[in-house]
Parts: structure tokens; C-alpha cells; sequence
């Protein structure tokens, strides 16, 4: 089985600014923490570009990932979120053999899937 990571990255930074800017509307303060999980994954690949002619990345070791808390202490922009956000997709990606994200431009801003 293999993780899409556009699909997931985009659903990630799609989906956490309004959750966070809901949270904020119902009352709940800054700072808040979002943690990202993917939980049973064991023996699945994180799939960063659409083919891997020589070099499949390795399956996943872990039945859950953790990746590290990312604390957001002021509402901002979605550039601002995907900033934020960043770190925890690099630690997706350095299940694929990668020390960061290659689905973000120079500035912090998503790209979408890489190809």
C-alpha cells in the first residue's frame, strides 16, 4: 500500500487553518497545538513523486507516525499556516528517504504534489 503525499499534504494544510480559525470562533484562545498522526501504517510507503523507476522509498517501520507538535500562536494567512505547517510534513517526507519537503517553493509556500 503506498500514501499519496499530495493527498495528504493537501488535506493537511487544507483542512487545518479552518479548523484552527473554528476553534478560535467557538472561543478556545491561542496558542493551540496541532499534532499530526498517521496511525497504522506499518509496512506502507509514503509516495512523494508518481514513480519510482529505481528507487522505491522504503516502507514504513511504525504502525503509527508522530510527527512533532506545531505550535500556532496567531491566526494568519494560508501561506502563513503552510509555513507553520512545514515541519510536519518534513518529517513525512523523511520517512521517503528525504530530509524535507520537496513540495514547497523557496518562500514556505506549497507547490502541491511533487512530480
Amino acid at each position: 500500500p503506498t500514501i499519496p503525499s499530495g493527498v495528504i499534504e493537501a488535506a493537511i494544510l487544507n483542512y487545518v487553518p479552518g479548523y484552527i480559525e473554528a476553534l478560535t470562533a467557538l472561543g478556545i484562545s491561542l496558542p493551540l497545538v496541532v499534532m499530526i498522526t498517521l496511525q497504522n501504517v506499518q509496512g506502507a510507503t509514503y509516495a512523494v513523486h508518481s514513480g519510482y523507476p529505481d528507487h522505491p522509498p522504503p516502507p514504513i517501520t511504525r504502525a503509527n507516525l508522530e510527527c512533532h507538535p506545531i505550535l500556532v500562536d496567531t491566526l494568519g494567512s494560508q501561506l502563513d499556516y503552510q509555513r507553520a505547517l512545514r515541519p510536519a510534513i518534513d518529517a513525512l517526507w523523511n520517512v521517503a528517504g528525504y530530509s524535507e519537503a520537496q513540495s514547497f517553493d523557496a518562500s514556505g509556500k506549497w507547490k502541491g504534489p511533487a512530480r
